[in-house]
C-alpha cells in the first residue's frame, strides 16, 4: 500500500513538471471551425536564466494575429489540447501567426477585421499562472463556444505559467498595467 502512494505521488509530481499550453501548428482541416485571435503580447521571448524560475520581464510589446483551428468534435467549456503531434481533426492548433510591426498596423487589422460593423471588441485578460498558449487558445474557445462574432483581442502579459509563481504573477500584473491600458 505504501509502495503505491509513493508511486502515485511520484507520478503527480512528473505530471506537475511538464511543460503545458504550447501552441502548435498543423495543417488546416475541413471539418474544423477557424477562431482569429488579436494578440497585444507583453511576455519576453528570453528563456529564464539558469538561476531563476521565470524569464525576465520585457521592455516592449509585439502584435500577433493567430488562425486558430478548434476541431469539430469539441466539447464546450474545453480545449482538447495535443497528446502528441498536433492534429487539426482532434485538437487546437494553430494554423498561421502574422507579426505586426506596430500598434497602429496591428490596431488598423483588427478594426478592419470587424466585418459585422458592431465597433465592439473583446478583450481577454487571463489570469495567474496561465501560459501565453493557453491564452491564446483559450481566447479562441470562448470566441467559439460563446459565438462571438466581434474581434477577440488577448493580452498576454508575464505570468510565469507555474503554479508556484504567484509572487512573480502579481508583480508582473502590476508591471504590465501601462501597457494594458495602451
Amino acid at each position: 500500500m505504501v509502495r503505491t502512494v509513493w508511486c502515485c505521488c511520484a507520478l503527480l509530481m512528473i505530471a506537475a513538471c511538464s511543460p503545458r499550453g504550447f501552441m502548435q501548428h498543423a495543417a488546416p482541416t475541413e471539418s474544423a471551425s477557424v477562431r482569429s485571435v488579436w494578440v497585444a503580447n507583453f511576455r519576453s521571448t528570453q528563456p529564464a536564466p539558469e538561476d531563476q524560475t521565470a524569464p525576465p520581464r520585457p521592455d516592449q510589446m509585439t502584435f500577433q494575429h493567430h488562425d486558430i483551428s478548434i476541431p469539430e468534435g469539441h466539447q464546450l467549456g474545453h480545449i482538447e489540447w495535443p497528446k502528441g503531434p498536433a492534429d487539426a481533426t482532434t485538437d487546437f492548433v494553430t494554423l498561421q501567426t502574422q507579426d505586426h510591426p506596430s500598434l497602429q498596423a496591428w490596431a488598423a487589422d483588427v478594426a478592419a477585421s470587424d466585418t459585422g460593423n458592431a465597433k465592439e471588441t473583446l478583450l481577454y485578460v487571463h489570469g495567474y499562472n496561465v501560459t501565453h498558449g493557453e491564452a491564446v487558445y483559450q481566447s479562441a474557445q470562448l470566441g467559439h463556444d460563446f459565438e462571438i462574432q466581434t474581434p477577440i483581442v488577448t493580452f498576454s502579459w508575464p505570468s510565469s505559467g507555474v503554479a508556484a509563481g504567484y509572487v512573480y504573477d502579481r508583480d508582473s500584473a502590476f508591471y504590465a498595467r501601462d501597457q494594458l491600458e495602451q
